[in-house]
């Protein structure tokens, strides 16, 4: 094997002298320079990229306190217009109450006349049918006649002291 061959050593000590030296000088120079920038690069770009997302973050958080306070706004404004809708509604069937009260009123006050009415041709019928009948009962019980005007007035005691 010549790498165990003593004689060799000295040329070999020399070609990994001038070997090492060149690898090292092209790393230095050339691999080594390209890398940092690569890093460089990238760190640069990492940092932007960081600081990029604390700037949106930053953004995202005032645009979230906007929608919430649009939300908010929203919701008053539904909820206030949710109560005028129920002052309003309430006070129409109010409205309505009272005019369904006071027509059912004026009905029935009409009802009333027409009935007071009825009431009184009722008893006026009913006077001259009792007129009738008292005069022919006291014809026949006793023979005798009897003026209207008695039987009148005595009718009218009867039906004063009932309706009263």
């Amino acid at each position: 094997m010549p790498q165990f061959d003593v004689t060799t050593y000295t040329s070999q000590l020399f070609w990994l002298v001038v070997c090492f030296s060149m690898l090292y000088t092209l790393m230095a120079r050339v691999t080594m320079p390209m890398i940092a920038s690569a890093l460089e690069t990238r760190v640069a770009k990492i940092r932007g990229n960081i600081q990029k997302a604390t700037g949106l973050e930053i953004q995202a958080k005032h645009l979230m306190g906007e929608f919430d306070k649009l939300i908010s706004s929203a919701r008053e404004k539904a909820h206030a217009s949710l109560i005028s809708s129920i002052h309003k509604v309430v006070s129409e069937s109010a409205e309505d109450k009272r005019e369904v009260n006071a027509s059912m009123l004026t009905h029935m006050r009409a009802a009333e006349k027409r009935i007071a009415k009825r009431k009184v041709q009722a008893f006026d019928e009913l006077k001259s049918i009792a007129e009738d009948v008292v005069a022919g009962a006291v014809v026949k019980l006793i023979d005798v006649k009897v003026q209207d005007r008695s039987i009148t007035s005595a009718l009218n005691k009867v039906i004063e002291q009932k309706v009263a």
